[in-house]
């Protein structure tokens, strides 16, 4: 597969140059309002009256690109994502056996934690008053995300 270089001058920019060099350069300039004109057949669109190449633009390097990015997020992006979600339900069930919450209070403690680089934060502890009074249990919290995150 080829490597992607989203950020690389000869990125995304670098082929939209591309298209525009063959493709909006080309295009004539009418002062019509409509960008027709008569012809023998009745009226012409001005897209008709276009070259072969600028009609049909080449858009090979567009679709390779493209299924790159798509490539890179199915393979790379979405099983690290996966691998995310899963880490978090596995911490999830385990605060369970500590303690008994919601979810969604679960789920601010292991974001919290993570974010603090694995300790507690005084408004985490504020907010969940039973972390600040039992240190066992703030630790074994603690202790239980670490594990399931560096595990996976």
């Amino acid at each position: 597969m080829a490597i992607i270089k989203m950020h690389a001058p000869l990125g995304y920019a670098w082929l939209n140059e591309q298209f525009n060099l063959q493709v909006v350069q080309p295009l004539p300039v009418y002062s019509s309002a409509g960008g027709t004109r008569k012809s023998r057949k009745g009226v012409q669109p001005a897209f008709q009256r276009l070259s072969g190449g600028a009609r049909y633009p080449e858009l090979t390097r567009h679709v390779t690109y493209l299924h790159d990015v798509v490539a890179q997020t199915l393979q790379q992006e979405m099983h690290r994502e996966a691998g995310l979600l899963k880490a978090n339900d596995d911490a999830r069930q385990a605060l369970k056996t500590l303690f008994e919450a919601p979810d969604m209070d679960l789920d601010v403690i292991i974001r919290s934690v993570m974010q603090n680089g694995y300790r507690l934060s005084n408004r985490l502890s504020a907010r969940y008053p039973m972390l600040a009074e039992d240190p066992l249990l703030a630790s074994r919290t603690v202790e239980v995300i670490r594990e399931v995150f560096e595990r996976r």
